[in-house]
């Protein structure tokens, strides 16, 4: 048994695996909001989401990452 061990390289055992999007230090999310025409009043979702995110993120965010939130229109 003591073989197998020795013959895993340290990196290997050391390596991370991550989602796409999270880093050590990040984690970026993305979404889609209407800026324009009749769903456009949803914006103040963004805003508030915007300043969810913020807020986590000064208190150390999650885990020791921040938040990206990408927003597409």
């Amino acid at each position: 048994m003591l073989t197998a061990l020795a013959a895993v390289p340290l990196s290997a055992q050391a390596e991370k695996k991550y989602g796409p999007g999270v880093t050590d230090t990040e984690i970026k999310i993305g979404q889609t909001m209407p800026y324009s025409g009749p769903l456009s009043a949803f914006r103040y979702d963004r805003k508030a989401q915007a300043a969810y995110f913020e807020m986590i993120n000064s208190k150390g965010g999650v885990n020791g990452r921040k938040i990206n939130c990408l927003s597409a229109r």
